[in-house]
């Protein structure tokens, strides 16, 4: 065989290799890999102080006609990307993410992406009608979603496409939210809750047997109790509004105010008075204590805020 042909047929094969490799892109959305691709364990502190907006890639941007230069966010832990600058509301192409999913809204079609549970179905991040969301559940009741509107390709494709990548992203090393050490964003609210199961067990009666403080979600952790239940919150909601709430000074410019309240249930706020413009507003850090509770002649209030002013003692 002539060395010319020879030398051809070389290239060729090279070729076809890289393709079939993925080398060879067309500017197509990145497709999730056809393997067994298997995210690790997703931990809840990264979601906790991961930017949402510098998730997505720029092949992922291009190929969807998206631009970081639009990358908006309201809320700490979602971003909207879009072909037009901020705000979006006009946008043609739109993405967008959410690492604090509520479950109601993870919806759909049943499916697998990157080793974890998912859904698939209509719908998007902001809770409108058009567009297509795909959610991946980390750990039970937790959510991870991505939804996209108007895109170059079929929208649920590039939405199960980007929130694959992205859930593979938060294994590793994701860009982080600039935050002082000393937010109280950093603090693990199942952390805070332990601390003071001493002050909670006896008055609501003890753990449930055989049971944990556990997540239920980026910023809340939850303790069954035999008369009640107590939820910590620890989060930089976005243009807190402090409303009526009658405020306590509690030292270090820490203040402690009762929220909602009724017979058996009462939530009490501890404010840092320090604010924040972050996600387009200023953000109070707060930490919530909510009890509810059937415990007969127990002030659930009284017992909310004593743990809320035991917490602030550790709390930078």
């Amino acid at each position: 065989m002539p060395a010319r042909r020879i030398y051809r047929m070389i290239i060729l094969l090279i070729t076809v290799s890289l393709v079939s490799a993925g080398c060879v892109k067309n500017g197509a959305v990145p497709k999730e890999s056809k393997g067994p691709v298997q995210t690790g364990p997703i931990n809840v502190a990264t979601l906790r102080m991961a930017d949402p907006c510098r998730l997505f890639d720029d092949q992922t941007l291009s190929a969807t006609g998206t631009s970081p230069a639009s990358a908006y966010s309201t809320l700490s832990t979602n971003c909207t990307v879009s072909d037009q600058t901020r705000p979006t509301p006009g946008a043609t192409h739109r993405l967008q993410v959410d690492l604090d999913l509520p479950a109601a809204r993870a919806k759909g079609d049943q499916d697998k992406i990157a080793g974890l549970v998912a859904r698939i179905g209509p719908g998007s991040i902001d809770d409108r009608k058009a567009g297509c969301l795909a959610a991946v559940s980390y750990r039970a009741n937790m959510w991870i979603g991505v939804s996209a509107q108007g895109t170059p390709e079929d929208e649920c494709l590039t939405a199960r496409s980007v929130v694959s990548r992205i859930a593979v992203a938060l294994t590793g090393r994701p860009t982080l939210l600039q935050l002082p050490d000393t937010s109280w964003r950093r603090q693990d609210p199942c952390g805070l809750l332990r601390s003071q199961l001493g002050k909670l067990n006896q008055p609501l009666g003890g753990l449930i047997e055989n049971t944990v403080p556990q997540p239920t979600s980026v910023f809340a952790c939850s303790a069954a109790f035999n008369h009640g239940q107590v939820d910590v919150l620890a989060d930089l909601p976005p243009n807190t509004v402090l409303g009526d709430l009658q405020l306590e000074d509690v030292g270090r410019e820490l203040k402690v105010g009762l929220g909602h309240k009724t017979a058996t249930d009462c939530r009490v706020h501890l404010l840092s008075g320090r604010n924040f413009d972050l996600f387009g507003g200023k953000g109070t850090e707060e930490v919530q204590f909510w009890i509810r509770t059937d415990a007969q002649g127990l002030d659930g209030c009284q017992l909310a805020k004593e743990a809320a002013k035991s917490v602030a003692t550790g709390l930078p």
